[in-house]
C-alpha cells in the first residue's frame, strides 16, 4: 500500500474511534491519581485495551499495563502501546515506602519498567505532553531538552535541651538547616544560567516543642541542572552547603541522595517526522511551531533519552498553568485526538519500507549509557552519608 494512503486510512481510524478516545481521556482525568497508585486507570485503560480484542499485561511498573500489536506468521516490528505509571516525581515518602517493602527500586515509572526488562526490546519511544499555547498562531511544540534532577533526604541531627535555663547545653538542629539554607542561597551565583541549575528546599520537621532546643530537623531538597555534569556538580555543592551547616553548629548531617531524573535530550530527528505530519495532514505551516522548549522542568523520559532516541512533543487543548489549579482542557479534539494522529502518522514514517528511516536513527544515535551502565550509575548514585562534626 502506497504510504499516503496507509496513513489516510489510518486517520479514518482513529476518527472512527474517537468517542471511545476521549470518552477514556475524560473518565481517567475525573478522576487523577498521584505515581504508583494509578490503580483505577490501570482498571480503565486495560479495559478500554480488552474492549478493542487486546489483552494487555498489567502491573507492569507496580501499577501501568501494555499491549503489542498482535504477532503474525513471519517478521514482525512490534509497536507497544504502554500506559507507564509515575512520570512526575513528588510523594517521595510514599515512593520510599515501596522501595523499603521491596515493591520499586526507582522514583520514575519509565525506570523501574526499563530495569524490569519490559525495554528491552524497545528501540525507541515517542511522548506527548499537553501544554497551554500562549501563542495562539502555535499548534505544538515539535521538540523539548529538559533539566535533570537528584533528590536529597536531610536529617540534622543536634542534642536537645531546656531552651530556657540550659540552651547552652543543646546542639540547635534548627539552626543548622537554617545555616545550610543560607548556604545554599550563596551558591546560586555560582551557577552558570547555561546550565539551569535550580535548588528547591523545604522543611518537613522543625523541631519538637518550642521550648526544647531541637534536636531533629529534616529537609527534602531538590537539585536540577540542564546536563548531567551541570547536576552532578551543583549536588556537590549543595552537599558541602549542608556539612557546613552541620559544621558551624557542630552537630551531625545525614544525606539520602538519589538520582531523580536524567536531564532530556530530545532526539530533531523524530521530532522533525511529527512536524511534518503536521504540515502534510493538520494544516499547520512552517510558522505553526515552537521548534525547542529548553526547560527547567524534568520527565523520567530524560532517562530514556539518555540510552535510546526519543521524540517528546507538546500538543496544545488546555489552559492554565501545568500542576496549578488553573489547569483545565479546554479542546478535546486537540488534546486527544490530533496527537494521537500525528503519534500514529510518525510510526508509520518510521516503519514503511523496512523501516528505513527508524534504522538510519539508530545507526545514528549515539547512547550515553547501556542499560547496565544506567542501573549502575543510579546505584553509585544512590546513597546516604553521615557527616558527624560533633568532634571538630
Amino acid at each position: 500500500m502506497d504510504k499516503n494512503e496507509l496513513k489516510r486510512k489510518c486517520l479514518e481510524t482513529i476518527d472512527q474511534y474517537k468517542d471511545q478516545i476521549i470518552a477514556l481521556g475524560e473518565d481517567i482525568y475525573k478522576t487523577p491519581e498521584l505515581g504508583y497508585k494509578e490503580f483505577k486507570t490501570t482498571e480503565r485503560v486495560a479495559a478500554a485495551f480488552r474492549d478493542n480484542g487486546l489483552e494487555p499485561e498489567t502491573e507492569i511498573a507496580y501499577t501501568g499495563c501494555k499491549v503489542s500489536t498482535p504477532k503474525q506468521d513471519g517478521p514482525r516490528v512490534s509497536v507497544d502501546f504502554i500506559a507507564i505509571p509515575a512520570e512526575e516525581c513528588v510523594d517521595i515518602e510514599y515512593r520510599d515506602s515501596l522501595i523499603a517493602d521491596g515493591k520499586i527500586q526507582f522514583y520514575g515509572g519509565k525506570q523501574e519498567y526499563l530495569r524490569r526488562g519490559g525495554l528491552d526490546d524497545v528501540d525507541m519511544i515517542l511522548q506527548c505532553h499537553m501544554l497551554e499555547m500562549e501563542d495562539k498562531n502555535k499548534l505544538c511544540t515539535v521538540s523539548t531538552d529538559t533539566n535533570g534532577f537528584i533528590t536529597k533526604t536531610v536529617h540534622f541531627i543536634g542534642e536537645g535541651a531546656h531552651a530556657g535555663f540550659a540552651p547552652s547545653k543543646g546542639i540547635n538542629a534548627l539552626n543548622m538547616a537554617e545555616l545550610a539554607l543560607n548556604n545554599i542561597h550563596a551558591l546560586r551565583e555560582t551557577f552558570r544560567d547555561e546550565d539551569k541549575v535550580r535548588v528547591s528546599a523545604i522543611i518537613t520537621e522543625g523541631g519538637g516543642l518550642l521550648n526544647v532546643v531541637p534536636a531533629s530537623v529534616r529537609m527534602e531538597i531538590m537539585v536540577r541542572a540542564f546536563s548531567l555534569e551541570a547536576m552532578m556538580d551543583a549536588s556537590h555543592k549543595v552537599d558541602r552547603a549542608l556539612k557546613a551547616g552541620a559544621l558551624a553548629i557542630g552537630g551531625k548531617v545525614e544525606i539520602r541522595q538519589k538520582i531523580g531524573y536524567l536531564p532530556m535530550k530530545a532526539d530533531r530527528r523524530l521530532s522533525r517526522i511529527y512536524r511534518q505530519n503536521m504540515i502534510d495532514f493538520a494544516g499547520a505551516n512552517e510558522d505553526s511551531f515552537i521548534e525547542v522548549y529548553e526547560t527547567a522542568g524534568s520527565t523520567d523520559l530524560g532517562d530514556m533519552s539518555q540510552l535510546k532516541p526519543c521524540m517528546h512533543v507538546w500538543s496544545g487543548g488546555v489552559t492554565g498553568g501545568l500542576h496549578t489549579k488553573d489547569y483545565r482542557l479546554t479542546d478535546q479534539e486537540a488534546a486527544y485526538i490530533l496527537p494521537a494522529k500525528m503519534l500514529a502518522l510518525t510510526i508509520i514514517d518510521l516503519l514503511y519500507d523496512g523501516a528505513k528511516e527508524a534504522k538510519a536513527i539508530l545507526e545514528n544515535y549515539h547512547p550515553s549509557f547501556t542499560k547496565d551502565s544506567y542501573l549502575e550509575f543510579m546505584k553509585a548514585n544512590s546513597k546516604v552519608e553521615l557527616f558527624d562534626s560533633s568532634a571538630l
